[in-house]
């Protein structure tokens, strides 16, 4: 799914500017610039949301002048692990050095014992996430750097984005994945493309959410929300509507009825988790499209994905997303389609928990 259909918004010209490392929790859990208004920082208040400053500058400067040297030194005892450099401006990368091995054995040990099992959604992954992308990830330094990016974003998210070390850590081997995939796909996606046989597209046609088109586009799997579809008067006259248009919300409305329907039945977590992720893949470009184009109405619709989607807030990876896209979507909303939003408002007071944390 486009950045631009997450956040609602056009996406802006891309600005270099310094992320506040002194902000809210919430922009740093972001890492969006921080205006650090008090009470409420700019990006909060237009959200609606409670803006949380655990970090003040001086608090944050002493913990920086603990450091000494470019990966920094740290007292005798200490459990924290040394800052690694970020490779940008076209850097290779840290060197490597003692600091970089430790810390990426931590990241390593993280992943194996806390971060992979917690991503898993059900025990048929588990052994997938847990045992074969490691032992994968000594063939390729692209999926080697994203395990260790994943492994330190999850322990700065358990420190409530406290530890400056591992968010940079996060950061920086983030960048170096996506390079490594950048190098090895720019080639690859040239050659496969939109191909029928691409590993891309068979690994979509074996989800059985996607081979089953019944499951997702059945007519029976909407009807709880009909009422997504009417028409007044108003709307016939201002909004676009063609055969495409309809279908584009029919299908998408079928495939979110059938997960709800999945919740009514106590269905596996996973399964539910499952279908919840793919549901961008899965969605119809055109509904993207009036997404993009903030159209009320598949806002409205996408809102109420969001609303399931924050029943699995208990999983660290999605955590209260769902939550601030509802309240973000109700933010935009002009009155006559508030009317909508009680429905998602109500579902969020639930939650399915989740096996691995």
């Amino acid at each position: 799914m486009p950045a631009s259909v997450m956040g609602l918004q056009p996406a802006p010209a891309k600005m270099f500017h310094t992320k506040s490392r002194t902000g809210c929790q919430l922009c740093r859990a972001r890492r969006v610039k921080c205006n650090e208004a008090k009470p409420s920082c700019s990006h909060c208040a237009r959200h609606r949301i409670p803006c949380l400053y655990d970090r003040n500058r001086e608090t944050f400067a002493s913990n920086k002048r603990s450091t000494d040297g470019p990966f920094g030194t740290f007292p005798a005892g200490s459990t924290k692990v040394a800052e690694v450099p970020s490779p940008r401006n076209g850097s290779d990368g840290p060197p490597e050095s003692k600091a970089r091995r430790t810390l990426e054995l931590r990241l390593l040990h993280q992943y194996m014992s806390k971060t992979g099992p917690a991503i898993a959604i059900d025990d048929h992954s588990r052994s997938a996430w847990c045992e074969l992308v490691p032992l994968w990830s000594f063939r390729s330094e692209a999926l080697q750097y994203a395990m260790y990016s994943v492994a330190a974003l999850h322990i700065a998210k358990a420190d409530a984005f406290k530890d400056p070390i591992m968010i940079d850590a996060h950061q920086t081997y983030l960048e170096m994945a996506l390079r490594e995939h950048t190098t090895i796909f720019k080639e690859a996606w040239t050659l496969a493309s939109d191909g029928e046989e691409s590993i891309a597209a068979q690994w979509i046609r074996g989800l059985p959410i996607a081979l089953d088109t019944d499951a997702r586009l059945g007519e029976d799997k909407r009807r709880g929300f009909l009422h997504l579809l009417r028409r007044k008067q108003s709307d016939e006259l201002t909004e676009p509507w063609d055969k495409g248009i309809q279908e584009a919300y029919e299908h998408t409305l079928s495939y979110i009825g059938g997960i709800w329907i999945a919740v009514n039945n106590h269905e596996a977590t996973g399964d539910i988790c499952r279908r919840l992720v793919v549901f961008p893949m899965l969605a119809p470009p055109r509904f993207l499209d009036l997404v993009e184009e903030l159209r009320p109405r598949a806002l409205v619709i996408l809102m109420h994905y969001f609303a399931l989607l924050s029943l699995l807030r208990d999983f660290w990876y999605i955590g209260d997303g769902g939550e601030r896209e509802v309240y973000a979507i109700k933010a935009t909303l002009v009155d006559e389609w508030l009317d909508f939003v009680s429905w998602p408002l109500e579902i969020m007071k639930t939650k399915l928990s989740s096996p691995y944390r």
